[in-house]
């Protein structure tokens, strides 16, 4: 009996791979002139879709994720690490230079980004900026039927209202829903309609982005858009652990309904 049951357990495990529940991490490391970067994957197994941190600073939705995957679901995160920053800093020809890693994925967007964080730079640098968003594209985004991104914001600086009428983001937005009951600084940005719809019959806030007015900022969004890659973004205020788990269930939920596999 006891030969047996020990067979029983070594074989589950050379089944699986791995003790249940337990994720397969790796990295990836990148090198931006001076600078170091690693992309550390954490999966639960083979999926056709991806979630994605690009700030790290932006914790508490990586801290969300983790909590909500802990148990029997089939995804992906890739997080981009560089000294637990927002930006990314590099030196290029003895110069320093800054760059938001979420605008760097259209040749628009890295020159913008250069433009905004660097009073001067030299226009060979934009070349390293593309190499940088070709390869995470090839390394993380290529081939997925949907990708996730994870960010957090601060309170009152950046929400569901901004794509509103008159807000700063509303160019942007080709529909908004607005639900009065929740933090208007937890919502979903989706580039597809079915996805907006079921966010909305669920009661979340969620914007659609503009297909046809959105401006070219170079982020994840506009990339995908451009490639007709589904994309989503839950974006929570920082620190809001509990709300950003419950949305990230919500998607899980999405990704179901739709069998996204």
């Amino acid at each position: 009996m006891k030969a047996t049951f020990i067979f029983l357990i070594l074989f589950c495990f050379a089944t699986t791979g791995r003790p249940q529940h337990q994720p397969i991490i790796s990295t990836k490391d990148y090198v931006l002139a001076s600078a170091m970067l690693r992309f550390r994957t954490t999966c639960y197994d083979s999926s056709p879709v991806v979630f994605v941190n690009v700030h790290e600073n932006e914790s508490t939705s990586v801290r969300a994720w983790l909590q909500v995957m802990n148990a029997p679901r089939q995804h992906c995160l890739v997080e981009c690490q560089h000294e637990k920053l927002r930006l990314i800093s590099f030196i290029y020809k003895k110069k320093k230079y800054r760059i938001d890693p979420n605008r760097i994925f259209t040749t628009a967007g890295s020159s913008a980004t250069l433009k905004k964080y660097n009073d001067t730079y030299d226009t060979t640098v934009i070349s390293k900026v593309n190499q940088l968003s070709a390869f995470v594209i090839s390394s993380f985004i290529k081939n997925k039927k949907l990708v996730v991104a994870l960010h957090n914001n601060t309170e009152g600086r950046y929400s569901i209202k901004s794509y509103l009428p008159n807000g700063e983001e509303a160019i942007n937005a080709a529909e908004v829903h607005l639900n009065g009951q929740k933090d208007s600084d937890d919502f979903f940005y989706t580039t597809e309609r079915i996805y907006f719809d079921f966010l909305k019959n669920k009661g979340c806030n969620v914007a659609l982005q503009s297909i046809a007015k959105a401006t070219d900022d170079g982020s994840l969004s506009v990339y995908c858009a451009q490639n007709k890659i589904p994309y989503i973004n839950i974006e929570a205020q920082d620190g809001h652990l509990a709300e950003q788990s419950e949305m990230i269930k919500t998607v899980d939920e999405l990704i179901r309904f739709f069998k996204i596999r």
